[in-house]
């Protein structure tokens, strides 16, 4: 078998504005906690009968859990892809496959690595494979499933899609572009001999084919170094709503011996961006860094990557000094995989506990970048999927809800004997107070402060005019309206009477 040319503790079987918040009641659900509705008090774990890790996790409109990897037939010998759907609950989803769960040979020793469901309700998993008698080395492997986890004929002709393009080739993100083409990114060796990987992106047409008007066969090669030996591996993508793709990942762009973060933005034909760093290509230098293993896209079109940092960058492909330090966070006892971005802009990270043993670990981040304390009641929360085990998570998704599901390997300390590993965590919304300007006319000052401030809103300027129709000391007018909606402890102006004029 190839090894992976990023062995950083993959699987076995590829080594690879005002508002305020109001504090919640302990009894309440906090951001953080365990879902107690989702499996065994928030823990889910799927056997597959053999070395099992899950790599990918996805949510479908329903509600209903994706979850893709790999897992090893010891008939065979070799790795295939497994997909497992669960219910909202947690359990198993019997109309998916067999009593929830699907297996993939392509042929040889397949893993998936991504999974992305479709508008229409079919799930794409991407990742590698070696075909026996075909390949001596790893290929792009893609399949698609019905949503009843049948393969999807329409779909290479049998639900399969394999694609070549040097040697050691293997997908490691995907993305389903808003026009139903399929991006997949991650490495291809282009050395004819010895080692040179660099990034790959692949993108295919909805039936599968090789979109010939991106990169004019398909897909592009992007090298960021001429080092010998490099590697340069594209681990994520996001396709921003100009139809621009980005991939992150790693690449030894400094020296040979350090890896750095890697961006790299494309045009929707597969050029490099020159307005991206002027090259369409990015590189943050830190001897900390592993490279990045995530990204995410805010609304505002900036970019979040995650690895053993945090950075956040600009549409211009530059740090963003309004985070972290100079654009960076770098996180104590934990190493990032995955990056989500809630609605608020507030980042939530998965990845793995890096003191104190092998746990899932989620931390959330503040858009500054700074630790959010109202999460896991005060930081990071790790959690142990079982006495005496290595956890590891790997992938990670929100849900409509709010609601983290994060996805792994879990398995006894030094055993090869592994599980798909999945876990939810309550997210709910904070409570954001709101003033609703009450009717304060004809009402004494007095009551009329108070109903002010009981409706959350403040008294603002207060100004005092003669009046002929209203008594003295009893409000005129008020601004805004009675009815308005404004943010916490907005401002409410009133008029008094002083009475008739003597």
């Amino acid at each position: 078998m190839n090894p992976h040319p990023r062995a950083r503790g993959w699987p076995l079987a590829f080594c690879l504005a005002t508002a305020l918040v109001l504090i919640l009641p302990a009894a309440q659900a906090a951001p953080g906690d365990l879902d107690p509705a989702f499996g065994a008090a928030g823990k889910v774990l799927t056997d597959f009968g053999g070395s099992d890790t899950a790599n990918g996790v996805a949510v479908q409109s329903d509600g209903k859990i994706v979850t893709a990897g790999e897992t090893f037939d010891p008939t065979s010998l070799a790795d295939d892809f497994a997909l497992a759907r669960y219910n909202v609950n947690g359990s198993l989803d019997s109309g998916f496959g067999s009593g929830g769960k699907v297996r993939t040979d392509f042929g040889g020793s397949d893993f998936g690595t991504a999974v992305a469901v479709q508008a229409d309700g079919k799930i794409v998993v991407a990742g590698g494979g070696f075909l026996t008698g075909v390949s001596t080395s790893t290929d792009f492997a893609l399949a698609r499933y019905n949503p009843d986890g049948s393969l999807d004929s329409t779909f290479g002709g049998s639900g399969k899609v394999v694609t070549d393009i040097h040697r050691g080739d293997v997908a490691l993100g995907l993305a389903i572009q808003g026009d139903g083409k399929i991006v997949a990114v991650g490495t291809t060796n282009t050395a004819a001999t010895g080692i040179d990987y660099d990034f790959a992106l692949v993108r295919y047409n909805p039936n599968g084919s090789l979109d010939s008007s991106f990169g004019g066969v398909g897909w592009v090669i992007t090298p960021f170094t001429t080092f010998a030996s490099s590697r340069d591996i594209a681990d994520s993508v996001v396709v921003q709503p100009d139809g621009k793709i980005v991939a992150a990942g790693v690449a030894n762009a400094s020296t040979p011996s350090v890896q750095d973060f890697a961006l790299a933005r494309y045009n929707p034909d597969g050029s490099l961006d020159g307005s991206f760093d002027g090259d369409g290509k990015v590189d943050t230098p830190d001897p900390a860094a592993a490279g990045a293993e995530s990204i995410a896209i805010q609304p505002d079109g900036k970019l979040v990557v995650a690895g053993n940092l945090i950075a956040r960058y600009d549409s211009s492909g530059s740090l963003d000094p309004s985070f972290g330090s100079n654009g960076k966070v770098a996180p104590t006892n934990y190493a990032g995989r995955i990056v989500l971005v809630q609605p608020d802009r507030k980042i939530v990270v998965a990845g793995a506990a890096t003191a104190g043993g092998a746990d899932f670990l989620v931390a959330r981040l503040k858009p500054d970048g700074s630790e959010d304390a109202s999460f896991g009641g005060g930081g990071p929360v790790r959690t142990d999927l079982g006495s005496n085990t290595d956890d590891t998570a790997t992938a990670a998704v929100l849900q409509a809800d709010r609601r983290i599901v994060v996805a792994g390997v879990t398995g006894p300390s030094g055993s090869n004997q592994t599980d798909f590993g999945l876990v939810r965590y309550l997210n709910p919304a904070p409570v954001v107070i709101t003033c609703r300007v009450p009717s304060v006319r004809g009402k004494k000052l007095r009551a009329a402060k108070s109903a002010i401030t009981k409706a959350h809103c403040r008294v603002g300027k207060v100004t005092r005019k003669q009046s002929r129709k209203v008594k003295r000391g009893r409000v005129i007018s008020q601004s805004p309206r009675a009815g308005k909606t404004l943010p916490n402890l907005g401002k409410v102006n009133l008029v008094v009477s002083r009475g008739r004029k003597h």
